[in-house]
């Protein structure tokens, strides 16, 4: 019954985006994401019930239908064996620890089933374990098929793979905390399962929480409300903190440069904002050449800014105002 309950909750949630979608010219995934996909870095700013919403939401119509298969499989198995309650802490604890192990690992978005349906296969294979020989080999087969045909879904459509594991984790554990009727011998002793459990959830949450992806994501947020609002001395402040972070967030130092080259070039600080473009050269030569142009051009070198923006164009800058710049120049 539980599992009819979530297959029906998730596909009715799906269509309710989408139909909102269609109906107002907006992209389904996009809206879903700004609603109640699992942001990281809201999340790190207090939106924890991002890591339960997101369990209800689904990029595509090919993810819902894979996650939902798999839930009408594994839900059924767990819930006949387990009873209602059980299945149902087993799935939302499992997929609420795969989304907090995503955060911990990972920075951006996403959404989906998977991390509380792999909780179910992570139930299933206990359930295998203790079972006649025959039957397990069916059981493992179905985990298995699930586990493989949801990696290759997460490679079309970059579902997270963290979220899944976690899920899986979370399933064998909660597991062993909650059944009691199966043999000693194939599962943990259920202290030292809470005792697990417990260690991975809140050492995820603090890994994610000094995860530095998501900290500059935060910071980005800041920086892109400011922009907005033209304050450019905080731009470069808060530009200037996320370039300071000594992690390899190629993206995230990418977006930083750009917003602060732009910035110190309108504070009138030339000199800075180009090398700044020029530090933008190492992760796009075609933004940085383009970035570049307008400090010169402040400065009053209209062949360097000329040459800057040929060069721009050269290594296949897609701004569209450049030929309207050039001829300015000219």
């Amino acid at each position: 019954m539980i599992t009819y309950i979530l297959i029906a909750a998730n596909v009715l949630v799906w269509a309710g985006f989408n139909l909102y979608a269609f109906l107002n010219g907006q992209v389904a995934v996009d809206l879903q994401a700004t609603m109640g996909g699992q942001i990281d870095y809201l999340v790190l700013q207090g939106e924890v019930w991002r890591v339960f919403t997101a369990m209800f939401l689904h990029v595509d119509i090919k993810h819902l239908a894979m996650n939902m298969y798999a839930l009408f499989i594994m839900g059924q198995l767990v819930e006949r064996n387990y009873g209602k309650l059980r299945f149902f802490v087993i799935y939302f604890v499992a997929g609420i620890l795969g989304n907090v192990v995503s955060f911990a690992f990972l920075s951006g978005s996403s959404m989906g089933a998977s991390g509380a349906i792999f909780g179910l296969v992570g139930a299933s294979i206990i359930i295998a374990l203790d079972s006649e020989k025959e039957y397990r080999k069916r059981l493992l087969f179905n985990a298995a098929f699930i586990v493989i045909a949801s990696a290759g879904i997460g490679i079309s459509v970059n579902i997270n793979q963290f979220a899944h594991f976690g899920g899986l984790v979370g399933g064998i554990l909660m597991t062993s905390i909650l059944v009691k009727h199966y043999s000693n011998k194939m599962h943990l002793h259920k202290n030292i399962s809470i005792l697990i459990l417990l260690i991975i959830f809140f050492g995820s949450i603090f890994l994610g929480m000094n995860n530095p992806a998501n900290n500059a994501q935060k910071l980005l947020a800041s920086l892109e409300v400011q922009y907005q609002q033209k304050n450019m001395a905080q731009v470069e402040l808060i530009g200037e903190e996320i370039l300071a972070i000594d992690a390899e967030i190629k993206d995230e130092k990418k977006q930083a440069l750009w917003y602060v080259t732009d910035a110190e070039n309108q504070l009138k600080k030339y000199q800075e904002s180009l090398a700044h473009a020029n530090e933008m050269k190492t992760y796009s030569l075609a933004d940085g050449y383009y970035l570049e142009a307008f400090p010169y051009w402040n400065l009053g070198k209209l062949k360097e800014a000329k040459n800057s923006l040929l060069l721009a164009k050269q290594n296949g800058s897609t701004q569209t105002d450049i030929d309207q710049l050039l001829k300015q120049i000219s």
